[in-house]
């Protein structure tokens, strides 16, 4: 659901706002409300809301002005989309609203077709921006994954010992394996296997397995399915103490973390805006 707060000083207009729009059949639900500014702009940093429905004139800090405190306090992520309703129909005011890029300013009285019709528009913007977040979200950690073990030349290792060792690593990240067995399965010595495996990948074979298992860790990770044991398991650890500090000194994050912020959710769960975008 699409959180919703709104923020006008007369009570009956914001109790008819609250009360009276059929808020579901958009997806939405009403999260707050508030009588001015000042405590508008704390209820959204606090409520963190996907859309925000303001009147501009209050008392102690206007709409307006309340919106440019989010922006400023916000992350761009985290900034709703905004819908002004006034009383008052003036250039300056409309101005400053489209500066900060908010959906729509409707003049009281609301008509209930141009509200709703204003509400659809923004529900699509803020669905919209919830799946280019996630996607860009996508991206980051994925290159933060793939940055564990950069990319090696195939056709040079394909063929080596260290092509060898480097598949059976990724064929054994879950086993309880050291040098000695990855030796064994090469045919070559454990000093030998250290020294080509170092000179082709620029890691030792235990650093290097040790990101392959990190690596398979973070994926697994951003399956709310598996629970955080069963990941470290298969990735090749039986100690949650020791696997927390490993993954946490890789991803600065504990594995629990990094699943709350990456972790695949559905597609409209975040949202946000830009101050002086649209769209």
């Amino acid at each position: 659901m699409i959180s919703v707060v709104i923020i006008e000083d007369e009570e009956y207009i914001r109790r008819e706002l609250v009360l009276t729009t059929p808020w579901e059949r958009f997806g939405c639900t009403v999260i707050g409300e508030a009588a001015d500014g000042i405590s508008g702009t704390e209820l959204i940093l606090r409520s963190r809301p996907d859309l925000v429905v303001t009147d501009i004139r209050m008392p102690g800090m206007d709409g307006i002005r309340m919106l440019e405190e989010v922006c400023r306090m916000s992350t761009a992520g985290s900034r709703p989309v905004a819908i002004i309703v006034s009383g008052h129909q003036e250039f300056e005011y409309a101005r400053s609203a489209l500066k900060l890029g908010v959906e729509d300013y409707l003049l009281k009285p609301i008509d209930d077709q141009e509200l709703e019709r204003v509400v659809r528009s923004a529900v699509i913007r803020v669905k919209s921006r919830s799946d280019e977040l996630l996607a860009r979200l996508d991206r980051e950690v994925q290159g933060r994954i793939e940055s564990l073990i950069p990319a090696a030349d195939t056709r040079t290792l394909e063929q080596s010992h260290a092509g060898v060792a480097v598949q059976f690593l990724s064929d054994h990240i879950g086993d309880h394996i050291g040098l000695s067995e990855v030796a064994e399965h090469v045919g070559i010595t454990a000093s030998y296997l250290s020294r080509v495996f170092s000179e082709r990948t620029g890691y030792t074979v235990m650093e290097y397995l040790t990101r392959l298992r990190i690596r398979r860790a973070a994926e697994l990770l951003r399956d709310h399915s598996l629970q955080v044991k069963e990941v470290m398991i298969q990735s090749g650890y039986y100690d949650p103490s020791y696997f927390g500090q490993v993954f946490r000194r890789f991803m600065g994050l504990t594995p629990s973390e990094f699943r709350d912020q990456f972790g695949m959710r559905d597609s409209h769960a975040a949202s946000g805006n830009q101050c002086n975008e649209r769209p």
